[in-house]
């Protein structure tokens, strides 16, 4: 490894480009991310029929951080998916529940609580290949999306050498 974490050697990168390889082009993570995030939304609304999801920002697309980022991979945050009414306590751990199965079942298996106190709870919903989901809810509700470092389809199992 290099001192700059941001150049990493070319064995570092090659490990990189490797695991990519093993997961699925930049598009089709996109899609899944999307379809899980849009039926956790909907599953929340079902739950709190006072939600009203929506859209906010744009979809990005960049370069991958560490220790990807010597890669010819790409990321993709999805826009963001808000409710000016929050989840209530009360229905939280329902709306919870729900969000870990629909992404266990399409391998968002690893949660990560970030806050769970009255009037605020964040979860953070993740693959082991980068791909996440975040729902939270404090003064209002919130639901993103981003992917892991992939390829693009068209460079898939290309590397930078």
């Amino acid at each position: 490894m290099t001192d700059n974490p941001y150049n990493g050697t070319a064995a570092d990168i090659a490990a990189a480009e490797g695991r990519m390889r093993q997961w699925s082009p930049l598009e089709d993570a996109e899609a899944t991310v999307a379809s899980v995030a849009h039926q956790i939304a909907d599953a929340a609304a079902t739950i709190v029929p006072t939600l009203r999801w929506v859209s906010a920002g744009d979809r990005t697309q960049g370069s991958c951080s560490v220790p990807f980022a010597s890669t010819a991979g790409m990321s993709v945050f999805l826009p963001d998916m808000y409710s000016t009414s929050p989840i209530p306590d009360a229905e939280w751990p329902a709306v919870l529940r729900a969000a870990r199965d629909i992404a266990t079942a399409h391998g968002f298996a690893h949660i990560e609580v970030r806050a769970d106190r009255p009037g605020d709870h964040n979860v953070r919903l993740h693959s082991g290949d980068g791909n996440e989901i975040r729902l939270g809810t404090a003064r209002a509700a919130l639901v993103s999306g981003r992917t892991g470092c992939r390829y693009l389809r068209a460079d898939f199992g290309n590397s930078t050498e």
